[in-house]
């Protein structure tokens, strides 16, 4: 579900707890380790052989343990660890348990929604574009991935909603809804929902906007938080001339070839707008500068297009 989260408060007390040899038990104080796998079998005395074998829960007292035996190297250890080996091949009874033994102590739902396909496939597709999906949390840190290319589940929630949904106020304010609401969920991750390379084009352009924002020495951090969303949104219905933005454009889109010029446009009128409505945070998390914004931008996209079509007449 997610990867090491490296010195955490209760990492730390599992890593207090294994130097104090001559304390209780170990496994007296830990939940243990949930290994699923798809076949189990004995391999002589006190061994199991496992296939497919899965960590689902524990994996912080897992490497825990392992550091500890790298880095204190004790002579003797006769202490235990309570570990439950589930065999299944069931998908269905795979994906309940890794909810339920996840469900006992806090984390995050998207770390948990993370486990659906549709993830591993963004995963798969990003890797190929030279990105890492953060589907587990703090796997590709762990990996020494450059930090700059490691992708979060939320910065892609968020870019799709900003311009896929065109709702760059909840993706500004409101993110979370659309990972605790089944139906809002399904509208950003659902299976075959959308094109695959929509999602990388999403990161690309909202990236490529805030490279851009980021070179304007007059808007403060609080500015190009409320309204990068909002350029991104209508960056992408400029770039494929539609509102919203058409799927089939917007997957073949070629992110990396956007130029200045369009962002520039973009943000004088979502700046200008934004201005005009009180530039705050409150504006950006409302519905008046959407509202404002989309109708402005149907009416130039209707007359570009009656425009390219009286030209090719």
């Amino acid at each position: 579900v997610r990867g090491w989260q490296g010195g955490t408060q209760v990492n730390e007390q599992i890593r207090t707890s294994l130097r104090a040899s001559g304390a209780i038990n170990f496994w007296l104080l830990n939940n243990g380790i949930t290994i699923l796998t798809s076949q189990l079998g004995a391999a002589g005395s006190k061994r199991l052989q496992l296939k497919d074998a899965r960590v689902v829960n524990g994996l912080q007292t897992s490497r825990a343990i392992y550091d500890y035996f790298r880095t204190e190297t004790p002579k003797a250890e006769t202490r235990r660890i309570l570990v439950r080996v589930i065999e299944t091949t069931d998908t269905a009874l795979f994906d309940a348990v890794v909810r339920a033994t996840n469900s006992q102590n806090k984390m995050p739902e998207s770390s948990l929604r993370a486990t659906d396909q549709i993830h591993r496939q963004i995963e798969e597709l990003f890797r190929q574009s030279g990105l890492y999906y953060d589907r587990r949390k703090g796997v590709h840190k762990d990996e020494g991935r450059p930090v700059a290319q490691i992708v979060a589940v939320s910065e892609v929630l968020q870019a799709v909603v900003a311009i896929i949904l065109q709702r760059p106020d909840d993706a500004r304010a409101r993110p979370g809804i659309y990972i605790t609401d089944d139906s809002k969920y399904e509208a950003v991750f659902g299976a075959d929902k959308h094109n695959l390379h929509e999602y990388v084009n999403c990161i690309k352009l909202v990236r490529r906007v805030d490279a851009y924002l980021g070179t304007k020495r007059d808007l403060t951090r609080g500015d190009r938080r409320n309204i990068r969303y909002y350029v991104a949104a209508g960056l992408a219905c400029r770039l494929t001339k539609s509102s919203p933005p058409a799927a089939a454009t917007l997957a073949a889109l070629d992110s990396d070839k956007v130029g200045n010029g369009d962002i520039e446009v973009t943000l004088e009128k979502v700046w200008s707008k934004f201005r005009k409505l009180g530039p705050i945070d409150s504006t950006a998390k409302g519905t008046e500068l959407l509202a404002g914004l989309s109708s402005s931008l149907k009416r130039e996209l209707k007359k570009q297009n009656v425009t390219t079509a009286i030209s090719r007449r």
